[in-house]
This record gives structure tokens, C-alpha cells and sequence, in this order.
């Protein structure tokens, strides 16, 4: 137990392109978000091109929730999912 806070201090290296994908020619941010009265969600993922034409789509992160007790409405609860939590 002494020990968890160490957990802040571990990083995980992720790669978003796959060995022998050349160089990227072009890259898009695709965020998507879906909510209901019970529960909201987000995904993001990186779609990459390189020179050849050859597309990648690299998960990036995502999360879900359920709705809060107070009535809030859909468009706001869509941009609750979008948003980056740091705590």
C-alpha cells in the first residue's frame, strides 16, 4: 500500500503506426461522442495516410460514464463525454 503512489510515476509507451508504415502523408483526429438518459461515452482515434495510400486507424482513448442523478440535458452531456478528466 506504501507503494501505489508510485503508480503516478509508471508510463507505457504507446505507438499510433505500425512497423514499416512509411512516413505520414496525412492525419485526422476522429472524436466521436453518444449519450443517452443513463449513461455517455467518447472515443478518439488517429487515422494516419502515408505516401503509398495505405490508412491506419490507431485507437487512441476512450471512456464512458453514467448520466449524472440531475437532470442535464444531451448536449451537454455529449460534451461531458468529450471532455479530458485529470483527476
Amino acid at each position: 500500500m506504501s507503494e501505489l503512489p508510485k503508480m503516478s510515476e509508471i508510463s507505457i509507451n504507446r505507438c499510433v503506426k505500425p512497423p514499416g508504415f512509411s512516413d505520414t502523408s496525412r492525419a485526422k483526429l476522429h472524436m466521436f461522442a453518444e449519450t443517452s438518459q443513463i449513461w455517455f461515452g467518447a472515443v478518439a482515434y488517429l487515422r494516419q495516410v502515408n505516401s503509398s495510400g495505405d490508412i491506419y486507424c490507431a485507437f487512441i482513448g476512450g471512456r464512458s460514464r453514467l448520466a449524472p442523478l440531475k437532470c442535464v440535458s444531451i448536449p451537454i452531456m455529449e460534451l461531458s463525454a468529450a471532455e479530458k478528466k485529470t483527476n
